[in-house]
């Protein structure tokens, strides 16, 4: 299934694996070939708008507001299911609905990522900005369910982060909350329980220097810096103005931070004998690398994964506050 691009490039509004969600924007580079295939695949859909936007920047607006979700569903409820536009320096097709997007996910045709300075740093692997995410994600579906619904220790670890997290609400009723910490470290304890198979206590500052790191990078404050992202040719001429330092900066902090409990957690890995789904990756894969022109030194893929896997759970329970337009809750 596609997953969410996080929020300043954000080309899907996603909620868990077992979730489509209601609109998504697929980038289509190809022009000429590429586009007539995806409009017969497209056939049956009544509408085909086209709205290509300003020359140059296309529609980029839309995804430098504060929430580019809702406006892609506005642009669903007001034109139809399937809209083909450009946004910066991208083609995209932007599908609305259940039913479409279902069947857009079978389609080959869609599978490419743009060209952003994200997909270039991580290799065109991964997840979430690799052309072609299928492999590694048919492995996460069934090394979840292999782990996640069999391990011993899972629903504990759930209904422990559950509690703590109710009584925690409980000692400050009526006063206003740090949403993202309070649902960001219950959901990233769980996910790395079941990737590493440890977790943070709620007060280690190593838990929440990790949260606000991947809030920064989901979230991009700076518009101009999210309108980078869609016309990378802006960060290769201006790459401190444009926020691309700052960008680096933070993707090497974050790396080292999951790094670092990889290693310690391969000195006890036994061949054979799984514990988590980082020990199954080892086993299924080895331990792949791939040059990163962001270190210029060889990189973990699964390190790379693994903070995908991070971003898109923190950036699930951060959107909870969306709506408010605050980052607290009463």
């Amino acid at each position: 299934m596609l997953r969410n691009i996080s929020a300043p490039n954000k080309l899907s509004s996603i909620q868990s694996s077992a979730q489509i969600p209601d609109s998504v924007a697929q980038s289509q580079q190809s022009e000429g070939a590429g586009r007539k295939k995806l409009k017969k695949h497209y056939k049956s859909e009544k509408t085909k708008v086209k709205i290509w936007g300003l020359p140059v920047l296309g529609n980029i607006h839309w995804f430098t507001a504060p929430n580019p979700g809702d406006v892609l569903l506005k642009l669903g409820k007001k034109y139809g299911p399937v809209i083909f536009t450009r946004i910066g320096s991208f083609n995209a097709m932007i599908l609305n609905g259940h039913s479409t997007i279902k069947n857009a996910c079978k389609s080959p045709l869609i599978n490419g990522r743009p060209d952003t300075f994200y997909k270039i740093i991580t290799g065109n692997r991964g997840l979430i900005f690799s052309d072609d995410n299928a492999e590694h994600r048919k492995f996460l579906i069934r090394r979840m369910k292999a782990h996640g619904q069999h391990a011993k220790d899972k629903d504990r670890i759930i209904h422990e982060e559950i509690s703590n997290t109710l009584e925690l609400l409980e000692k400050n009723v009526g006063k206003a909350q740090d949403v993202k910490h309070v649902f960001s470290i219950p959901t990233v304890n769980v996910v790395l329980f079941l990737v590493l198979g440890m977790r943070f206590d709620r007060d280690d500052s190593r838990v929440k220097s990790l949260i606000e790191s991947l809030n920064l990078l989901s979230e991009l404050p700076s518009i101009l810096t999210r309108a980078t992202l869609l016309m990378p040719w802006l960060a290769r001429w201006f790459p401190k103005l444009s926020g691309q330092d700052f960008v680096v900066t933070a993707l090497k902090e974050l790396w080292d931070a999951v790094e670092a409990p990889l290693i310690e957690h391969d000195k006890l890995r036994v061949q054979n004998q799984p514990r988590d789904i980082t020990d199954a990756f080892y086993e299924e894969y080895g331990n792949p690398t791939y040059f990163s022109p962001l270190t210029n030194t060889q990189k973990q893929v699964w390190s790379m994964l693994l903070l995908e896997i991070f971003t898109g759970a923190v950036e699930t329970t951060t959107s909870l506050n969306i709506d408010k337009g605050k980052n607290t809750f009463i």
